[in-house]
C-alpha cells in the first residue's frame, strides 16, 4: 500500500527497489526502456561505475543498448523521490519535511530596485505590553504605599521590574537584528539583486564595527536566524558570511556545461581563468558538497 503512494518509490527499502519500481510505473505508463529493469537488477553498482561493457558482455547485448539504458535511468528515474518536497532547494539533497520561517524579512520598496526594506517579522507580529493592573498597583504605591502591605509591595515592584526588562530586552534584540541585517544589505547589495555571484567578502567583525558592537554580540544575534531575500529564497544569515558560496556557484555552472566529464585539474583551470584561485583539493570539496560525482561517474 505504501509503494502505491505518491512520489513513486517512496517507502522502498533500498536503491535497487526503488529505481525498480519506478521502471515498473513508467512502464505502465508506455515509457520503457529495453534491458533497464535487468540492468538495474543485477548491474546496478556496474551501472553506477560506467562498465557498459562487462553490462553489456555479460548480457550478451550490445554496449549501445546499455549507454541507452543509462541515460533513460539518469534522465528517468530519481533516487531520492522525496528530494521535491523539500522546504529549500531539490538539488541540494536535503529531505526536511520542515518548513524554514524567516526571522527578518528583506523586500524591495519601489520600482528602484537598488531600494529594499528590512522589517524584523516579531516586531510586527505582536506587540508586548505590562498589565494595567501593575502599572496601576505601581502608581498607587507611589501615592498611598500604607494601605498595602510589605509583602505586596515587595511583589508588585519585583514583577514590574521584571516585565519592563523583558520587554525591554526583547525590543532591544529586535532593533539589534534590524540594525545588523540593515548593514548586510549595505555591504551585500549586488548580491541582492544579482545572486550569489556577486557575493562579497564579509565578516562578522566588518558588522559589529559598522554598527558600534562586539563580534560576539553579533553572532549571537544572528545565530540560527533566517532571512527572506527580495526574489523569495529564506536563508540562513551565515550565508552572508560565506564567500565560498560565490565559488561553489562558479563551480556548479563549470560542471553544469562540461560537456565531457572534466577532471577536478581541469575544473581548477576554468575557475583559474575566471580569476577563481584556489586548491585543487579545495575543488573536489566543494565538488562533493554539491553532489557531483568524480568525473568517471559523471
Amino acid at each position: 500500500m505504501l509503494h502505491a503512494q505518491e512520489p513513486v518509490g517512496i517507502g522502498t527499502r533500498n536503491l535497487r527497489e526503488c529505481l525498480l519500481l519506478q521502471i515498473e510505473r513508467l512502464a505502465e505508463r508506455g515509457l520503457s526502456q529495453p534491458y533497464a529493469s535487468e540492468i538495474v537488477s543485477a548491474y546496478l553498482t556496474e551501472l553506477g561505475e560506467h562498465r557498459f561493457a562487462l553490462i553489456a558482455r555479460e548480457l550478451n547485448i550490445p554496449q549501445q543498448v546499455v549507454c541507452e539504458a543509462w541515460a533513460f535511468v539518469r534522465k528517468q528515474l530519481n533516487p531520492h523521490p522525496a528530494q521535491g518536497f523539500s522546504s529549500i532547494n531539490a538539488s541540494d539533497r536535503d529531505t526536511r519535511a520542515s518548513y524554514l520561517l524567516p526571522d527578518v524579512i528583506i523586500s524591495r520598496t519601489s520600482e528602484n530596485e537598488f531600494e529594499v526594506e528590512v522589517v524584523v517579522v516579531e516586531s510586527k507580529r505582536f506587540k508586548l505590553r505590562i498589565n494595567p493592573m501593575y502599572t496601576t498597583l505601581a502608581v498607587e504605591l507611589r501615592r498611598d504605599g500604607a494601605r498595602l502591605t510589605d509583602a505586596e509591595r515587595r511583589h508588585v515592584h519585583a514583577y514590574l521590574m521584571r516585565a519592563r526588562l523583558f520587554v525591554s530586552n526583547l525590543t532591544q534584540r529586535n532593533r539589534t537584528l534590524h540594525h545588523i541585517t540593515a548593514a548586510i544589505v549595505a555591504a551585500q547589495r549586488e548580491f541582492l539583486v544579482e545572486g550569489v555571484r556577486y557575493l562579497k567578502p564579509l565578516s562578522r567583525a566588518d558588522i559589529a564595527r559598522q554598527i558600534g558592537l562586539n563580534e560576539s554580540t553579533v553572532s549571537r544575534a544572528a545565530a540560527s536566524k533566517y532571512v527572506m531575500l527580495p526574489d523569495g529564497a529564506v536563508v540562513p544569515y551565515a550565508n552572508f558570511f560565506a564567500p565560498s558560496l560565490r565559488v561553489k556557484d562558479m563551480l556548479k555552472e563549470v560542471v553544469e556545461r562540461e560537456g565531457k566529464p572534466l577532471t577536478d585539474r581541469q575544473i581548477l583551470d576554468r575557475l583559474n581563468e575566471k580569476g577563481i584561485h584556489i586548491a585543487r583539493r579545495t575543488v573536489s570539496k566543494y565538488r562533493m558538497a554539491l553532489a557531483n560525482l568524480p568525473n568517471p561517474l559523471r
